[in-house]
C-alpha cells in the first residue's frame, strides 16, 4: 500500500465516525415538459436537500448531501435513473462558506 492510502482510509474513517457531511450541486437536463415530474420524483430521494427549476443550459439543480462520497454517489445515481433525466453535471462542493 502507499503510504498516502493509509492517510485517505483515516480520512474517510473519521469521515464515517463524526459525520462529516459531504454535499454537491447537480445540474439536470430533462425531456421537454417533464420537469415538474422529474422535480416530484426528486424529492422523494434520500439525499437530495433542495431542488430549483432554472432557466438556461440546464432545466433543474438539485443540493444534495451525505455523510460521506459515497453516500453522494448513491444519490447521484439514483436521480440518473429518473427515466426523463437525460443527463447530469455534477459539482462537489469543495469549501462551504
Amino acid at each position: 500500500m502507499k503510504p498516502y492510502g493509509t492517510f485517505v482510509k483515516i480520512v474517510e474513517l473519521v469521515s464515517d465516525t463524526f459525520g462529516t457531511m459531504s454535499s454537491a450541486f447537480v445540474m439536470i437536463n430533462c425531456d421537454l415538459g417533464s420537469a415538474e415530474e422529474v422535480v416530484a420524483d426528486l424529492q422523494k430521494i434520500r439525499g437530495v436537500k433542495e431542488v430549483v427549476l432554472v432557466n438556461g443550459i440546464y432545466d433543474i439543480v438539485a443540493k444534495i448531501s451525505g455523510t460521506t462520497e459515497k453516500d453522494l454517489e448513491r444519490t447521484n445515481m439514483e436521480m440518473r435513473g429518473i427515466d426523463a433525466v437525460l443527463s447530469t453535471m455534477t459539482l462537489i462542493v469543495s469549501r462551504n462558506y
